[in-house]
Parts: C-alpha cells; sequence; structure tokens
C-alpha cells in the first residue's frame, strides 16, 4: 500500500520549540495580520513570509520531497492556565473569552493532528490543516512575546490589530499566577473564507455556491463517518471555503474545517469531557453500520442513508450536555446549508443528498474502487519524516524540554521558562495515537482520584479516599481517565505471590 508523506518539515532541524515562529517574526519583511477574534478561547492571527525566509516546507507530490516554502501561517494564541476563569470582554466583540488548560490545548492540537493525517492518507485531500508547532510559554514569557509582537509587528495604523494585541497583553498580565501562553502554528487555508461570506458574495455563482454546501456537507460526514471524530461545533466560521479552477480550467471547491477545541475521538474507547465508554461503544456500531452500508448502496437507497446519517450526527451532537448543563444546538452548519440550498423545496434536498453522497465517494475511494475502502481508512501507516515536530510530544516535554536557550534569549530578550520538580505518582495516558499523553501532578496540576458519580457526571466530588478507576483532573475539570504502566517490581511481586501459591496448592493436594 502506497504511503503518503505530509504535514511540514523544519528547513533546519537544529531550531526547536518557539525559536523558528521567533526567526520568522522578527524578519522586517513578515507582516501580521488580525484573523479572527470569535473563538470562545484564543486570538487567530495570520502573517506571511518571504519564501526564502520561511522556517518550514511542505511536501510537493510532484517531486516526492519537501521543497515548498510554507509562506503563510496561522497563529493561534490562548491564555493557558491550571485554574479556569473568565478573562473581560474585548470591546470589538460581544463574545466573552475564557482561560484554557494546557492539557486542553495539547488535545485540540493533537485531534487536528490525527484528523489531518487519517484523511490525508494515500494522496487524499486532508480534511482540516496540519499542525506545524505547539507551543507553551510561562506568564512571564508570555508577556515578553505579546511585547515583542506589539513593539515590532503591531503597525499603529491598524487600529484593531493594536487594540486586540493589547488586550491580550492586558488579560495576560492580570491572569493568576500559574498561567501563560499556549500557541499553535499552522498553515493558512490559500484564498480562502468562510462559508457564509462565500455564499453571500455576488460574485460567486449559483451552482459554485451549491457545490460549496454538497463539498462541506460531505466533509462533515467523511470527519464523522470516516475519521472517527465528532465535532461539537460545527458553525460557519469553522468551514472555510476556497475555490479556483483545476487543470482543465474546471471550477472547483475546496472546504476546510478548522478548530477542534470541542471534539470527541471515536478511535479511543475511553471516557472523556463529553461521552462515556457505553456511549462511544454505541455510537461506532452505528458508525459500522453506515460504513456497511455505504460499500454495498444501491442508488435507491442513496436518499435514506444521507436523511437517517444525516439525522443522526445532528441527534448525538444535541444529546450531549455542555459544561453549564445546557445543551448543544443541532448542528448549526447542516441546518444553514439545508436552508440556503433548498429554500424549503424537498426535491432540491434530494439534489443535495445525492450529490453530497457522490462526493464523499469521490473523497474516500480509491480510484473509484471501494471494494477496500474499511482497510484503507483504517489504515494510519504513514512516513515519520514531515509529520511535524509536535507529534512525539507531550503537554509535560513541549513546555519543560523548550526552555529558551541562552541565545534566543540574547535575540529575543526572553527568559528561559524555569524547570518544576516532578511529582510522586506520575502516569503515561495508554492511548493510540502518535505519542502518548503524559498528566502532569507537579505544582501546577493535581491529580485526582474523583468518585464514581464522575464517570456519568463529569465532575469530581475529590474526597480524600476514592475506589473509582484512575482518571486524570487537570484544573477541576473532567478530562480522561488514564491507565497507569504497572512497574517491573510489582510484575515481579506478583509473579512470586502466584508462585508461592500455586506451591501450596499443591502441597495441600498431596496431603489430601
Amino acid at each position: 500500500m502506497k504511503l503518503f508523506k505530509g504535514g511540514a518539515k523544519l528547513k533546519n532541524p537544529e531550531k526547536h520549540g518557539i525559536t523558528p515562529v521567533l526567526d520568522m517574526l522578527s524578519n522586517d519583511e513578515c507582516v501580521l495580520e488580525m484573523l479572527s477574534i470569535n473563538s470562545r478561547v484564543g486570538i487567530i492571527y495570520s502573517f506571511s513570509i518571504p519564501p526564502q525566509h520561511s522556517e518550514y516546507l511542505e511536501f510537493n507530490k510532484s517531486t516526492r520531497q519537501f521543497d515548498i516554502p510554507i509562506t503563510n501561517f496561522v497563529l493561534k494564541i490562548a491564555i493557558w492556565s491550571s485554574v479556569w476563569h473568565e478573562l473581560s470582554v474585548i470591546d470589538l466583540s460581544t463574545l466573552r473569552k475564557e482561560t484554557t488548560t494546557k492539557q486542553e490545548l495539547f488535545d485540540e492540537a493533537n485531534i487536528q493532528q490525527q484528523i489531518w493525517k487519517k484523511s490525508s492518507n494515500q494522496d487524499r485531500e486532508p480534511i482540516c490543516p496540519s499542525v506545524e508547532n505547539l507551543l507553551f510559554l510561562n506568564k512571564e514569557n508570555g508577556i515578553k512575546f505579546i511585547q515583542f509582537l506589539i513593539d515590532n509587528k503591531v503597525p499603529a495604523s491598524n487600529i484593531i490589530l493594536v487594540r486586540v494585541t493589547n488586550y491580550l497583553l492586558q488579560q495576560l498580565s492580570l491572569s493568576v499566577e500559574n498561567s501563560g501562553l499556549g500557541i499553535i502554528l499552522m498553515p493558512k487555508v490559500e484564498n480562502s473564507t468562510n462559508i457564509t461570506e462565500f455564499i453571500n458574495n455576488p460574485s460567486k455563482s449559483v451552482p459554485l455556491k451549491k457545490l460549496a454546501c454538497e463539498t462541506t456537507l460531505a466533509q462533515i460526514i467523511r470527519l464523522f463517518l470516516f475519521v472517527g471524530v465528532l465535532d461539537y461545533d460545527l458553525n460557519q466560521g469553522n468551514i472555510l471555503i476556497s475555490s479556483g479552477t483545476n487543470e482543465m480550467m474546471q471550477p472547483f471547491i475546496k472546504c476546510t474545517l478548522i478548530d477542534f477545541g470541542f471534539c470527541s475521538n471515536l478511535n479511543i474507547i475511553e471516557n472523556d469531557q463529553y461521552l462515556r465508554v457505553e456511549q462511544k461503544i454505541f455510537i461506532n456500531q452505528k458508525r459500522d453500520e453506515f460504513k456497511a452500508m455505504f460499500i454495498t448502496i444501491s442508488d435507491e437507497q442513496i436518499l435514506k442513508f444521507m436523511s437517517d446519517i444525516i439525522k443522526f450526527i445532528s441527534m448525538v451532537v444535541n444529546s450531549v450536555p455542555l459544561p453549564n448543563g445546557q445543551r448543544w444546538p443541532t448542528p448549526l452548519i447542516i441546518s444553514f446549508i439545508s436552508q440556503r440550498y433548498t429554500n424549503g423545496n424537498s426535491q432540491t434536498k434530494n439534489l443535495l443528498y445525492i450529490k453530497t453522497f457522490n462526493l464523499l465517494k469521490e473523497m474516500v475511494t480509491d480510484n473509484g474502487r471501494i471494494t477496500r475502502l474499511v482497510q484503507i481508512l483504517s489504515n494510519e501507516e504513514l512516513t515519520g519524516e514531515g509529520l511535524s515536530n509536535f507529534r512525539h510530544s507531550t503537554p509535560d516535554t513541549l513546555t519543560y524540554a523548550m526552555p529558551l536557550s541562552e541565545e534566543i534569549e540574547a535575540s529575543h530578550g526572553l527568559v528561559p521558562i524555569p524547570e518544576e520538580q516532578e511529582g510522586e505518582g506520575e502516569g503515561e495516558g495508554e492511548e493510540e495515537g502518535e505519542g502518548a499523553l503524559r498528566v502532569q501532578t507537579a505544582n501546577q496540576e493535581q491529580l485526582v482520584q474523583p468518585t464514581r458519580n464522575c464517570e456519568a457526571t463529569g465532575t469530581c466530588q475529590a474526597p480524600p479516599v476514592c475506589k473509582a478507576p484512575p482518571c486524570a483532573i487537570i484544573g477541576g475539570k473532567y478530562l480522561k481517565r488514564y491507565k497507569f504502566k504497572k512497574s517491573k517490581k510489582s510484575k515481579k511481586s506478583k509473579k512470586s505471590k502466584k508462585s508461592k501459591k500455586s506451591k501450596k496448592s499443591k502441597k495441600s493436594r498431596r496431603y489430601k
């Protein structure tokens, strides 16, 4: 089976952590812009850099090498803290910002990389951008980083950029001591706009707008059915549409999904923030039924198949409780597409379903053949080269293994991140995927054994003694259950006890 290289590769492998990012931002030809302030956590920037000064290379399908400099990037900057708290409202928006935890940011970047990896296999069009870098800065370095942007990259003429970046500096300065900045770096989707702006653009033709709706719906079903990820934040702002013409001068539409801060990974059968194990098992059984039907479906079954899977996705999303006890709304993008595409005409809706099904089939089949579809889609093998720096990292290695060197300190005015002592009882998560997640148990995040009712409610009572299976509570918020590796000593002692017991039983039988 053909393997696919992808993601991005560092041009200078000796550069680690924040070094390549700072080097690009320090360049006089680098231009910083504001992209979005509508995320619940974080501010989204973008910046461009001339090819010769880029620190990342993308894969060239023609030469099969990493030789194309990435010149446009997205920079998501969020304030992390060990204890969740709300931030002030930006005067440019009514949205109230929140802090996040390092673990939540890591989970977001990790699941995005897994979606990119699985969807881009076999030279397919990926659902989302890959993650080039994930960084954590403590409060002191975070303040200096934002001040660096204000002094060097924020022109006084750009009022929005000035106000938003100053807001970020103010909120970080006022935040609790155990806090800092989290930074996710990814390539920017070129020539793209969100689906609402695309559909409302009078210069775009009606057939092109309809194709954008069909492609978006196909990507949403593909994400759930074949990648195994439930995204609870499916709204118009997280759907990017780019259009152009191919080699045959025919118009094409590309749909990219972004922002995976509210997701469940159905491939990991463990409790997460939104779903319990038994719920994941039930959802995966339905996924298997849908996949089996997809492979053998007849033309007469397409409409029912599409209607059933869209209803199922909406039902699952709507059944998941929000942290405040409310429910997620039915995926906004699905109702938005249906309304804009059909205008209440049932025959038009049938056309949407049929065309979306055909697009989905093109996205996931191998040269039109679907006999090995399930095997192909379950294959996660990729070459190790170019799968981005961050894939083998964990929250603590990203934080503590990237102290800023004296060279960076001298050139950018930042100080090294102080090392922290590791606490006892630290465990490794035995998860599938690239890099196991680790839970910090030192001064920042305390591991707590919750009561059994936390499995159902997601809240921890944190009593002194708890007999429930171990799970991780970070900042008082339920994340997921972790298995802890047994030491060699415990295995040995168990073995010795077993041998003694067997000897004893043999002896007793002999006397009988």
